[in-house]
């Protein structure tokens, strides 16, 4: 098997870059093996490598991770909000039109949706955090009955 090397000159804020990019792949990584209840992965040789180019004091990438896991969980919490009011907006349209007896199909229904959906986002989004609210509460609740 024959094996092409390549060579690439980054400055250092680059190279974090790549490291950092690569550092969120595998938190991703680790919790969806996890998840499906395989292994986690051992050393990832490329980050190995990286890892010995940069030198980052312990503390530094330990402050780095955290910021990369909040950005992720960030993005999560986008994606599901926006699949949750797209999911509201959907099924209030369709409900909407079976009421009324009405048949929209393709693009026209698509449409219907995504105004809907631009419209009542934010409504969308609220009734996720009150279900939360409420979820703290009960547990704020019970950990005071039980005390």
């Amino acid at each position: 098997m024959d094996t092409e090397f390549f060579e690439l000159s980054l400055t250092r804020r680059e190279l974090l870059e790549i490291y950092a990019a690569l550092t969120q792949w595998a938190i991703l990584d680790d919790v969806v093996r996890e998840e499906k209840g395989l292994e986690q992965v051992g050393g990832r040789n490329l980050m190995e490598r990286l890892d010995l180019l940069l030198r980052l004091p312990e503390e530094q990438f330990q402050k780095m991770t955290a910021s990369l896991e909040d950005e992720l969980w960030e993005y999560s919490w986008f994606a599901f909000t926006g699949e949750w009011a797209w999911f509201r907006a959907y099924s209030e349209v369709r409900k909407e039109l079976s009421e009324k007896k009405r048949t929209v199909t393709g693009t026209k229904f698509k449409e219907m949706v995504e105004r809907r959906y631009r419209k009542d986002f934010d409504t969308y989004v609220k009734e996720i955090e009150m279900r939360e609210a409420a979820t703290e509460q009960k547990k704020k609740q019970s950990k005071s009955v039980s005390l």
